[in-house]
């Protein structure tokens, strides 16, 4: 009898050392396959396990922190103490010497930036008698998923202009000392631009083309605050839509040529939250000037405690005359109107988009260009974004 109680705690005994060896010469890391997705794609999140030592693992049990609002097409999904977060669990065992992979599809169906990690390992024996001191791997991943990107259309069928008519737009931004070639004719075409001499050579019409000297400017507000007071909860709806609206106004004026510049009473968030209460993306262009815009827009957070209409008068020296300020805002009033009344003093053209259900019967203001972003209740099931 005294030799199996013997035998048993040795057993025991070694059990125990071997487990508070487990967790050396173990590695763990986690990527995703796209760090940046637009609204509706899927990531890939894998996790890999790796045991660089003979003594096999019995199992492992993993806890991964996660960002509420996106969705795992598997796996085992329970709550978190924090309310936005959730954790994703699971058990894995591993021989000697063996890698073993996890790969977790993720619906992204929310627009923001997602963390995953930090996670916590926890290992056990093969009995489940011990288990040694969870390790945790502090190392974070993130998806930021960019906003619906839709068409703007007006309540008249015709596609949102924001540069102006195109005769004017060749008169004012082509250099004629900057000389690139020809093309062929087409109606519209300035009679000042026809080539001659190539004309005659190739038989048709040619007119000449140049490089832009300058380039519209579209400067766009968006104004995240529902209503005066700025500390009121606001609507998580009305939010996302006037989100996806600036996000469809950016994606318009750059598809149009012209340089943007995207101002806001909102913060861009990170994963220390250290960012300023206003955001101010400089004039730029081009699709790389539009990621950055969206990826503003995506890592927005709901918050915003400064008015709109201080950040617009603080930019408003930077916006030269006959450029395009566009106001995007659930919320109007008259304090907002005399900084637009300024602005259009200073011969800015002006474009104002009220957004929400309650603005369906608002009058347009005088001297404004207005339109209303509406059906904030089917915002995600909107296939373009129609200004009435």
């Amino acid at each position: 009898m005294l030799f199996l109680c013997l035998a048993i705690l040795t057993v025991i005994g070694v059990m125990y050392l071997l487990q508070q060896w487990a967790p050396s010469h173990f590695e763990f890391k986690h990527t995703v396959n796209k760090s940046k997705v637009s609204f509706g794609e899927s990531v890939e999140y894998k996790q890999v396990f790796i045991n660089k030592k003979v003594l096999p693992l019995p199992w492992v049990t993993i806890e991964t922190d996660f960002t509420k609002g996106i969705e795992f097409l598997k796996g085992t999904i329970v709550s978190h103490y924090m309310s936005n977060k959730q954790l994703l669990a699971g058990i894995v065992s591993t021989l000697w010497y063996e890698k073993v992979t996890r790969t977790y599809p993720v619906q992204c169906d929310n627009r923001g930036v997602f963390y995953f990690g930090p996670t916590k390992l926890i290992f056990g024996d093969v009995i489940g008698l011990s288990q040694a001191n969870a390790i945790t791997e502090s190392r974070t991943v993130s998806v930021v998923v960019y906003p619906r990107v839709l068409d703007v259309k007006t309540n008249n069928r015709n596609s949102l202009s924001l540069s102006g008519k195109k005769e004017r737009q060749n008169f004012i931004f082509q250099d004629p000392y900057s000389f690139v070639g020809t093309r062929d004719y087409l109606p519209g075409d300035s009679p000042k631009l026809v080539n001659w001499k190539v004309s005659a050579r190739l038989n048709k019409l040619q007119v000449n083309t140049y490089f832009a000297a300058t380039s519209p400017k579209v400067a766009i507000f968006l104004n995240i605050n529902a209503s005066q007071c700025s500390w009121c909860p606001e609507s998580t709806d009305v939010l996302e839509l006037a989100v996806m609206t600036a996000a469809a106004v950016c994606n318009k004026a750059i598809q149009e040529g012209s340089e943007v510049l995207l101002a806001g009473n909102f913060r861009v968030m990170t994963e220390e939250m250290d960012t300023d209460l206003t955001t101010v993306i400089p004039f730029g262009q081009g699709p790389e000037h539009l990621r950055v815009l969206l990826e503003s827009l995506a890592r927005l957070h709901p918050y915003g405690i400064s008015g709109v209409e201080q950040i617009i008068l603080k930019i408003l020296p930077q916006i030269a005359r006959e450029s395009k300020l566009v106001l995007v805002t659930p919320y109007f009033d008259s304090t907002l109107a005399r900084v637009l009344e300024k602005a259009k003093m200073n011969g800015i053209h002006l474009l104002l988009i009220l957004v929400g259900d309650k603005h369906l019967n608002t009058p347009a203001t005088p001297g404004i260009e207005t339109y209303r972003a509406v059906g904030e209740g089917n915002w995600r099931e909107m296939d373009a974004l129609k200004l009435v």
